[in-house]
């Protein structure tokens, strides 16, 4: 599961982006992984509760997500972007089936 998880993040880490914009991508990161987690309750194979602990997990792992997964708590917008994404993921969860400009004009204007 962690693995999986893992590649899910990284389907929004693809987006383009400024190389010095790290908040953005890391933003991307969390959005992605959540959409993935968000997939999978979707699809009753994990719960909120179980979600929840998979994201903490992978911040956990992941430290410098810490402001971004914090900034997805608070904000609205995360939910937009996940709900965004979430159509658009393949059945087991794991990759986007639109190109990565469909995602990022999707889900791009929910990250700032």
């Amino acid at each position: 599961m962690k693995t999986i998880l893992l590649l899910a993040a990284l389907v929004m880490s693809s987006v383009p982006v400024k190389a010095d914009d790290t908040r953005l991508l890391h933003r991307s990161k969390v959005v992605g992984a959540l959409a993935f987690a968000e997939c999978l309750v979707r699809k009753g194979e994990i719960t909120e509760k179980q979600a929840k602990e998979l994201m903490n997990e992978y911040v956990s792992e992941n430290p410098e997500l810490n402001a971004a997964y914090s900034w997805s708590l608070t904000s609205d917008k995360v939910s937009k972007a996940v709900q965004a994404l979430v159509p658009h993921l393949s059945s087991d969860c794991g990759e986007l089936t639109i190109s990565e400009d469909e995602a990022l004009r999707l889900a791009g204007p929910y990250m700032n």
